[in-house]
């Protein structure tokens, strides 16, 4: 800044002397006129534009950092230790714990059929050995659809995927086969399963919301509609597709959705916005159908075309007696792992991941990743990483290195 000030000042001299403020004429009997240098005034200019661009890029390279610490100190965890929460501890909150086990307990043992509608986005009726459909081409993702002859409610189709057809084929054990037509519509979406045994068609279902077949391939959970003499009727079942036997899930809340298989486990979920604690109700069953628990948590649910579940959750791979939450803790403070032995309903598990400092409401900001497969109630390791901030104008996902914790 002194420099500054210097030349400033030399120049505001040089001003003065060619204003004749302080030109005194050399000791001649011919005054002689002071002489001005353009290019001298020039590198002044220059001299004095340059240190200024020096301290502005100064400025704006500290800032820059500063900026950018602060940013990455949002994404990176404490140190920790997992907390093991006792009822004790949590009958001091001032909010819901975020995870709480109710046993087996239910309101509603019903499993008459519940009142149903077609599904979305396809016809009344399609057969795929009867019905006529043809190829669509299209710009942009995907490229190739089907359409269905006769369907004109803007309802499209693909087999075994979305994308691409074929993309998400389903293999089961021999001798079976299914082949599963979905169909699309806006931000609907619904399904026909055709299964075959030997190549001999064992069953199609139609309208189906939601389905999931278990890990050996032997168990599907479904959620259709059927339309019986013009009557619709919503049904929630467990087939085993080896003896056809059928289990009814009982009329819960819970089971509105195929849910997902954990080994011999299933989880359904669904959101419960009637609740003021737990906004999502979580069952566990077995492949009879039987319910082994149900759960309620916290989680955080996105609003669309339809409501969808932000955060994560689900069984631990390794131990399927053990229900795990990604969200938020009662204090709105951490996004946190919760653990929970889906048998006991007093001793949870807290294993904290960051800070959130976020006004968004839910833990998905960052992205996060987590490899659950070396973890138990018990301990063992959980690894966990988060989505980089260039992957979301890549439209990529880039990942930060994996982060571990030695759990107790």
């Amino acid at each position: 800044m002194h420099t500054i000030q210097y030349i400033l000042k030399i120049m505001n001299t040089e001003n003065n002397n060619l204003t004749g403020e302080n030109f005194k004429p050399a000791e001649s009997n011919v005054p002689k006129s002071p002489v001005y240098s353009p290019l001298k005034h020039r590198n002044m200019f220059l001299i004095l534009s340059a240190i200024i661009s020096v301290v502005i890029v100064l400025i704006v390279s500290t800032f820059f950092i500063f900026a950018t610490r602060k940013q990455n100190q949002k994404i990176v965890p404490n140190n920790i230790s997992p907390t093991l929460q006792t009822s004790e501890m949590i009958a001091t909150e001032e909010r819901p714990f975020p995870l709480k086990v109710f046993g087996t307990d239910m309101n509603d043992t019903s499993v008459d059929p519940e009142k149903g509608n077609p599904a979305p986005c396809q016809p009344d009726f399609f057969d795929p050995k009867i019905s006529k459909y043809y190829k669509i081409k299209q710009d942009g993702t995907p490229s190739d659809l089907y359409g269905v002859e006769g369907y004109s409610e803007w309802g499209v189709m693909q087999i075994d995927g979305w994308n691409k057809e074929g993309e998400n084929k389903i293999d089961l054990p021999e001798p079976f086969n299914v082949t599963i037509y979905n169909f699309g519509c806006a931000s609907s979406f619904s399904s026909v399963l055709d299964l075959s045994k030997n190549g001999l068609r064992q069953a199609l279902y139609t309208h189906v919301l939601s389905y999931s077949f278990s890990d050996d391939g032997k168990y599907l959970s479904i959620v259709n509609n059927i339309n019986d003499r013009g009557s619709w009727a919503l049904l929630k079942r467990i087939i085993n597709i080896e003896t056809q036997e059928i289990v009814n899930v009982p009329n819960i809340a819970c089971a509105s959705q195929a849910g997902t298989w954990y080994g011999d486990r299933l989880l359904t979920f669904a959101e419960r916005p009637d609740e003021s604690e737990y906004t999502t109700d979580i069952c566990v069953w077995n492949k009879s159908g039987k319910l082994i628990s149900r759960m309620g948590t916290t989680s955080y649910w996105g609003a669309g075309s339809a409501d969808y579940l932000s955060e994560q959750l689900g069984l631990l791979p390794k131990d399927p007696d053990t229900f795990y939450a990604y969200t938020i803790t009662s204090d709105g403070k951490t996004c946190s792992l919760f653990l929970a032995d889906i048998n006991s309903e007093n001793v949870y598990k807290t294993i904290p991941i960051f800070d959130k400092v976020s006004d968004y409401p839910a833990c998905t900001m960052p992205r996060t990743q987590f490899d659950l497969s070396n973890l138990t109630y018990k301990g063992g390791i959980l690894k966990y990483r988060f989505l980089t901030d260039e992957a979301e104008h890549s439209g990529k996902d880039l990942w930060n290195d994996w982060q571990t914790i030695n759990v107790q």
